[in-house]
This record gives structure tokens, sequence and C-alpha cells, in this order.
């Protein structure tokens, strides 16, 4: 009888420090939730939808930009029209593509969001120039100049992989939950592997040792 008291003793001690710890861990992951910054949670969601607004918005311009330009430029000449909104797709589609290194750059510089408040302001003038503009050079640049101001989608990506990687585990555990953000983290895996110098990352945001410098053939 006194040895299964002692036993029953010991048995129940041992519950109780086992529920402290799991209390304590609890009580460690929402207090790392709790002490996340909850602005750069709003901070992600407004450039997240701002990419959503711009995506479906130049989809529905770009879809509708050969007439206009026939209409408002061209005086109704479809061929003129359509030559002219080619050019501009191309100046548009090459300017972003040149200048988002550039930003992505500089962006390490100055800082991510000042570029990219830069970048949002100035497209939207834009949007009102190309409604203005007197002749073809002018449509053209226009396009090239919003494009330019476009390479700055980099920093959308930047901004979030920058939020992901520095959060506390406990808060990026529901991050990266989402099939995109697992998939991130894989294609962030597969690049650093690339370099033997430079570490995995693993899910949890922690460095990890690569067991080789290259990959086994």
């Amino acid at each position: 009888g006194a040895m299964a008291e002692v036993t029953s003793g010991a048995v129940d001690e041992e519950a109780l420090l086992l529920e402290g710890r799991h209390r304590a861990a609890n009580e460690a992951g929402n207090g790392a939730e709790t002490a996340f910054d909850v602005t750069k949670m709003t901070a992600k969601n407004c450039v997240n939808l701002w990419q959503f607004i711009g995506s479906i918005g130049m989809g529905i311009f770009f879809a509708l930009y050969s007439d206009y330009a026939t209409d408002k430029i061209c005086d109704g000449d479809d061929s003129q029209g359509s030559l002219l909104a080619t050019y501009a797709f191309v100046s548009y589609d090459l300017a972003s593509f040149l200048s988002a290194p550039f930003f992505g750059t500089f962006s390490d510089t100055f800082g991510r969001r000042n570029l990219y408040l830069f970048s949002i302001a100035t497209g939207s003038i834009l949007f009102i120039v190309i409604g203005e503009v007197p002749n073809k050079y002018a449509f053209v640049l226009s396009f090239a100049i919003l494009g330019f101001c476009n390479g700055t989608s980099v920093l959308s990506y930047s901004i979030f992989v920058d939020f992901v990687m520095h959060m506390p585990a406990e808060a990026a555990g529901g991050a990266q939950d989402s099939y995109f953000n697992r998939f991130l983290f894989r294609v962030l895996r597969g690049l650093r592997s690339m370099d033997g110098v430079t570490p995995f990352i693993s899910r949890d945001g922690n460095s990890e040792a690569p067991s080789s410098s290259l990959p086994p053939t």
C-alpha cells in the first residue's frame, strides 16, 4: 500500500510537471505572436492587396489599350493602332525587365518602402498622362516609364520574404502553412543549397549547415 501511494504520487508529480511545461510553451508561443509587430502584418496585407488590384487593373487596361490607341491617337486606323499598341507593350515589358534589378539593388540601400511608394505614386500619375498624350511618341514613352516603375513589383516579393524570414518562428507558423509559402521556402532553400558557403534556410527560419557543398551525382 505504501509503495503504491509513493508510485501514485510520483506519477501525479510528473503529470503536473509535464502540464506546467506545456502551459509555459503555450504562453511563450502566444507571447511571441503578441510581441510581433502587428503593423508588419498590415503592411504585408497592403502590399498583397495592391499587387492584386494592380494585376486586375493592368489586365483590363491591356485588353483595351489597343482600341484606345486606334481611336484616340491613330484616328480610327486599326493597323496603325495595333502597331502602336505593340510598340507600347514592348517598351513597357522591356523597361520593366531592365528596371527590376535596379530597384532590387537600390532597395537594399534606400529601403523597399520608399521605392515601392514612389512606384505607386508615379504609376498613378502616368495613367492620367496616358489618357492625355498628344502623339504616338508620347504614348510609347509613357508606357516605357510606366514599365520602368512597374519594375518595383519585385519589391513586393522581397518585402514578403523579409517579412516571413524575420518574424518569430512561433508567429510564422501559420504563415508558413499555406501552399504558396511552402513553395517559396522550398525555392529559397534550393537557391541557398546551390552555394556551399551559404547555409540552408529551414522552415522555422533558422540556419542549417548544408550536408555537402554539391548535390550527389
